[in-house]
């Protein structure tokens, strides 16, 4: 019952106590029972008897390196986790390592004497890191990047490819990406993306305009462009709708603000519509004396504060007179030689023409 044949016998260097006898290692190919037989020279020979048990097969798990956390597998060979060497501190499968450590695979042999067997490997867990997740936006014309919050940095492409700079303007449509990586561990990566959609405002146009107190009403259309824009609304004192009311604004200077809208881009333009009296100016002075003399003449017509004068050098007109010296409001004139006759008119912005012989 003990097959000898099962065992190998090496030669080993008796020391310490055993000096007195050959020493022998024995090796066996399996487990169980063996009888080991001794021969001597003279053909007396002896045996003795051993059992051996085999240590368990476990696992041997490769170091690991992982992102913020690790679930221990199944143990596809043999034997159980364990927190600490000697099978101390049990582990299940499928738990969740959070932090770097060092896990044993522990299993024994359940036997007398207990075979017990142990590997251990590092779990080495790497954080990743945190960071924005912008929503989706919508913007007219451009769209400055604003400073992120939370963590990461702008970039054009995925993968940390083609950084943009915080308070970069966005002026076309495009996927911007959030991404930020552990710098000693780069694989543990996150990223987020966001779509900037830009619209183009509407191209509009206004000017200022001059006009008299009794006026009819008219359209600011007349004003204004609105080009590729569309609902335009108008909106200031002595508007009413798209018209403007010279009466009901009064006299002064009226600001008037012109919109439209485009792709749910609103565009503004800001004009000035003047409202002037309509003043009766009156013309006096007297008639050259003699040949060559001079006279000077005036024009006393209501004007507002802050106005500019309503009469300039275009505004008169003179027939008869030798020669004419104009200021914003008034005239001299020298007569011709040996006559005395002249017109003397004058132009207003709201009025129509004056006139004196």
């Amino acid at each position: 019952m003990f097959p000898a044949s099962l065992a190998t016998v090496y030669p080993v260097e008796p020391s310490g106590i055993y000096d007195q006898y050959d020493l022998y290692e024995v090796t066996v190919d399996t487990p169980g029972a063996h009888r080991f037989t001794y021969v001597w020279d003279n053909g007396s020979s002896a045996h003795t008897d051993h059992v051996w048990y085999a240590y368990p097969d476990i696992d041997d798990p490769d170091d690991v390196f992982a992102c913020d956390s690790y679930t221990l597998p199944d143990l596809s060979i043999g034997g159980e986790y364990f927190a600490s060497p000697g099978g101390v501190g049990p582990i299940p499968v499928g738990t969740e390592i959070t932090s770097t450590q060092v896990i044993y695979v522990y299993a024994e042999s359940g036997t007398l004497p207990n075979c017990t067997v142990e590997n251990s490997f590092t779990v080495t867990i790497h954080d990743t890191p945190v960071i924005d997740d912008p929503d989706d936006v919508i913007a007219c014309d451009g769209y400055i990047l604003p400073v992120l919050l939370i963590g990461g940095d702008y970039y054009a492409s995925p993968g940390g490819v083609g950084p943009i700079a915080v308070g970069t303007e966005i002026t076309s449509t495009q996927v911007v990406y959030v991404y930020a990586e552990n710098a000693d561990y780069p694989d543990c990566n996150i990223e987020n993306s966001f779509l900037i959609t830009i619209n183009d405002s509407p191209v509009i146009d206004c000017w200022d305009d001059l006009v008299c107190l009794t006026d009819d009403p008219f359209s600011l259309e007349l004003l204004t462009s609105i080009g590729d824009g569309e609902n335009p609304t108008y909106s200031g004192t002595g508007v009413v709708g798209d018209m403007f009311h010279p009466e009901l604004a009064g006299i002064g200077n009226h600001e008037i603000i012109f919109t439209a809208e485009k792709d749910d881009c609103i565009s503004f333009c800001t004009f000035i519509v003047t409202v002037y009296p309509d003043p009766e100016p009156e013309i006096f002075g007297s008639d050259p004396a003699y040949s060559g003399s001079t006279e000077d003449y005036f024009v006393e017509a209501v004007e507002l504060e802050g106005f500019d004068g309503l009469f300039d050098e275009d505004s008169w007109s003179v027939e008869g007179a030798e020669t004419v010296d104009f200021t914003d409001d008034n005239i001299t004139i020298t007569s011709n030689c040996g006559s005395d006759a002249f017109t003397l008119s004058v132009e207003v912005a709201c009025g129509g023409t004056f006139s004196f012989d």
